[in-house]
C-alpha cells in the first residue's frame, strides 16, 4: 500500500506490504549545511533482528547525489547543544557533527563515553522536543 503525506514542513512517500516490509521518504534540511533526502527501509541486522535502515542523500553543488553513512536504527536531525547547527543522532548512539566545516562521528555517543559502567545497552529512544537520547542499560556493580 502505497501512502503519501504532506503536513505542513514534510512531504513524505511511503510504501508497506502485509509481509512487514516498508519503506518511506521525507526531506530534511539544513544538515551541515545540506538539504536531501531520507530513504527509511526494513531490512535485518542479523538473523534474529530487524531494523529500520536510515539513508540521507544531499545533492553537491555540482547537482551530483551523495551520502552519509547508513543508520541501522532509529535517527534524527536536530540542534542537540542549541548551538543553531544541527546533528544527526541514532537512538544506537551513533553521533554525527560538523566543527568548522570538518564531520565528526561519535560511534557509542557520548553515553558510552561518560558511563563506562555501562555493560549492555538495552534501549534508547531520541527525544527532539528535549534535544535528548534517553537511554536504558544495566550497569556494573562493583562493590
Amino acid at each position: 500500500m502505497w501512502a503519501a503525506s504532506s503536513p505542513s514542513e514534510h512531504n513524505t512517500l511511503s510504501y508497506s506490504d502485509s509481509g512487514g516490509y516498508a519503506v518511506s521518504m521525507d526531506s530534511f534540511s539544513d544538515l551541515f549545511g545540506h538539504d536531501g533526502l531520507v530513504i527509511r527501509y526494513s531490512g535485518e541486522l542479523d538473523e534474529h533482528t530487524g531494523a529500520t535502515f536510515h539513508d540521507y542523500y544531499y545533492f553537491d553543488t555540482e547537482e551530483i547525489p551523495s551520502s552519509w553513512p547508513g543508520y541501522g536504527t532509529e535517527s534524527a536531525v536536530l540542534d542537540l547543544d542549541g548551538d543553531g547547527a544541527n546533528e544527526l543522532l541514532s537512538d544506537g548512539g551513533q553521533l554525527v557533527f560538523q566543527r568548522d566545516g570538518q564531520l565528526y562521528e561519535e560511534a557509542g555517543g557520548p553515553a558510552g563515553r561518560n558511563w563506562p559502567e555501562m555493560d549492555f545497552w538495552d534501549y534508547s529512544t531520541i527525544d527532539v522536543s528535549r534535544r535528548c537520547l534517553t537511554v536504558r542499560g544495566t550497569v556494573r556493580n562493583e562493590r
